[in-house]
């Protein structure tokens, strides 16, 4: 069976659509499937996060007219035109060989994209975080907790379409569902060890104001985890005060399981990585740097599975320590949220899509 994934993941971007597609292909590859990447913009540091000697990556043409809108807000539709030069530009990679699925995972394109593509491939699947998107799609995954999606008509959707909808099939790395194996969940557990991270979004400045947040003295003796791109570590370090001896700057990595795992708390954004965190029964502090997490991230706060900062633009330091105190001291509640994340994400999503997708593949 060929699949091809049609993406994008840059610092404007981000690395979620990146992270959930090559979490899918792995588990396709391991049951025969080959796999392609279509790209017009893939971040240098961005690439080691494929394995590009096992799949096969093609670029898009340096089309200058696509420059204002790659670097524009991410989740906006693409116009017209430029979705049309990208659909026809496309094409020249699928029609080498007969394709079974076409992998669509970006915010740029809708139905007049898949439309255009739709006679080159037997099935197309859409993954997309927004529900009020027109697609033309054989398969529609939303792997997001929110109200629309429980009650989500197909309106949008062609009515053949199949969906699947919440975090049951969110794209996990396998080495979550090994790794959940692995808990014990302690009662009263102390908050020694706290991961901050948010992907590869620019946030030096949001966490420059969480490293002043921990020097304080009822948090300076918390080993902090920072994990972001390597060109803002320096400028992080300047940030670092002398009296906080126990933070750990680290450039991305291709897989964060292991470093949430020996967490015993966590700072980041609300996107993929939400499903990463509860897979591992890790309670966070969430804070929504883009629009589509601002819903999911309220619905998860109203279930508490994450502890929540609406407005981080506008929290000052003082109120941001003030509320990490009062969560990190609260061990009673800390144990219930990471008992309810265990049961809310079993990071099987990815197994189960595969089965999906060789079973569905001749429709």
């Amino acid at each position: 069976m060929n699949v091809v994934f049609r993406l994008d993941a840059s610092k404007n971007i981000g690395m979620g659509h990146l992270s959930r597609c090559r979490n899918l292909a792995f588990f396709l590859d391991k049951k025969g499937a080959k796999i392609d990447f279509v790209l017009r913009n893939l971040d240098r540091g961005f690439k080691n996060f494929l394995n590009h000697k096992k799949y096969k990556l093609n670029y898009l043409p340096n089309n200058r007219i696509f420059n204002k809108t790659l670097n524009s807000d991410s989740e906006k539709l693409w116009p017209r035109l430029l979705q049309k030069i990208d659909a026809q530009e496309t094409k020249k990679f699928l029609s080498k060989k007969k394709i079974e699925w076409l992998i669509v995972d970006h915010y740029g394109l809708n139905y007049r994209w898949e439309k255009d593509l739709n006679n080159n491939v037997k099935n197309i699947m859409v993954i997309d975080d927004h529900l009020n998107r027109e697609h033309f799609c054989n398969l529609f995954l939303n792997q997001n907790f929110t109200k629309s999606s429980t009650s989500f008509s197909n309106k949008y959707l062609p009515k053949k379409c199949k969906l699947l909808l919440g975090p049951k099939y969110s794209l996990l790395d396998k080495n979550y569902s090994d790794l959940r194996k692995k808990i014990k969940i302690k009662n009263n557990k102390k908050i020694k060890n706290i991961l901050v991270t948010f992907g590869g979004t620019n946030m030096k400045n949001l966490i420059s104001k969480i490293i002043s947040v921990f020097n304080c003295k009822e948090l300076c003796k918390i080993n902090l985890t920072i994990i972001t791109k390597k060109k803002h570590i320096d400028f992080l370090k300047h940030k670092k005060n002398l009296n906080q001896p126990s933070i750990k700057f680290m450039p991305l990595v291709k897989n964060l399981s292991q470093y949430i795992l020996k967490s015993d708390f966590c700072i980041g954004a609300g996107g993929t990585t939400n499903w990463e965190r509860m897979c591992l029964g890790v309670p966070t502090l969430v804070f929504p740097i883009a629009p589509n997490q601002v819903e999911i991230s309220n619905n998860l706060k109203k279930k508490k599975l994450i502890y929540l900062i609406k407005n981080y633009k506008g929290m000052n330091i003082k109120n941001l320590r003030k509320k990490i105190i009062a969560i990190i001291n609260n061990r009673k509640e800390l144990h219930k949220t990471r008992k309810k994340c265990l049961t809310f994400i079993d990071g099987l999503g990815a197994v189960r899509l595969s089965k999906m997708l060789f079973s569905m593949k001749n429709i």
